[in-house]
């Protein structure tokens, strides 16, 4: 009954222990630490379609950040122009830097669908590869009865 126990806890530790969680900041969470961009290169390079799906998604968000502090940084300095001189507010530069900022909004939200998609297919292939149990026997003998289980 102990090697019972003791295996289905193995089981379970082993299922769930490799899982990669994604955060809404586009991080990534592996056992209850952040991991850096290369390392999570280094799991998916196993799997090349995941690794270009993740590096599209993390291209993604890299622009959407450009375009968005780019557009804040516009409006911010011609605000700023405009209450140091006697220029018109607002110009040009502000509506180019608020056009910068909306098209950043839909890159943003783009790119964390990838990097979970990404994610969660390696999970779930890592799950389906790392763990198979290829015969269980039930054994029985002057000692007690156990199960056998070979993987």
């Amino acid at each position: 009954m102990k090697s019972l126990v003791f295996v289905t806890l193995l089981i379970t530790a082993n299922v769930f222990s490799q899982n990669l969680i994604v955060k809404s900041n586009g991080s990534i969470v592996k056992q209850g630490k952040t991991i850096s961009t290369e390392e999570v290169r280094t799991i998916l390079a196993s799997q090349p379609q995941l690794l270009e799906m993740y590096n599209s998604g993390r291209t993604k968000k890299t622009a959407g950040n450009i375009l968005m502090i780019g557009g804040l940084g516009l409006i911010t300095a011609d605000l700023v122009t405009a209450l140091n001189s006697d220029v018109q507010y607002p110009s040009a530069v502000t509506f180019i830097g608020g056009a910068l900022f909306v098209a950043s909004i839909p890159i943003k939200i783009g790119y964390l669908k990838k990097i979970k998609t990404s994610i969660n297919e390696y999970n779930t292939l890592d799950k389906k590869t790392s763990f198979t149990i290829d015969k269980i026997e039930i054994i029985n003998n002057r000692n007690g009865l156990g199960v056998a289980i070979q993987f």
